[in-house]
């Protein structure tokens, strides 16, 4: 664009320049009424911001493996999973025991209906527990 070749500009006006070499007169360049800007300097900030991006991206992924390694260092259910285990334990030894005094069926039946119900009793204390937690803070 020759300098000619501009309107009269009653307000500052943007201009990009997407030849390639550039085609726009120096003097309309630097004419105050205009912001000139060139393919070049597009070019240039889209890398820049696809830097950027790229570097956001990064803090993103590594803030998600961070969160995702919490989760699994801090299993919310370590507790029943413990509490499970030494009614399993005890269980094991009460039927041991009861094996030595009465039919081995039976036994099998009785441990395996005292072990459900000592499960379920912890199960349902924590989801009490939970159904308190989220209900207090509603």
């Amino acid at each position: 664009m020759t300098e000619d070749k501009i309107p009269e500009l009653s307000e500052k006006k943007v201009l990009l320049d997407l030849s390639v070499p550039t085609n726009v007169h120096p003097k309309v360049r630097e004419s105050k009424m205009i912001e000139y800007i060139s393919y070049e300097e597009l070019s240039k900030k889209a890398r820049e911001n696809l830097l950027n991006r790229s570097g956001e991206v990064e803090k993103i992924r590594k803030m998600a493996r961070e969160e995702v390694e919490n989760f699994q260092e801090e299993d919310p259910y370590e507790d029943i999973y413990k509490e499970v285990e030494v009614i399993r334990r005890e269980q094991v030894e009460k039927a041991k025991k009861e094996l030595e005094k009465r039919e081995e069926t039976k036994v099998l039946q009785d441990f395996s209906r005292s072990l459900t119900k000592k499960i379920l009793s912890v199960v349902k204390k924590e989801i009490n527990k939970n159904e308190r937690s989220s209900g207090a803070s509603e």
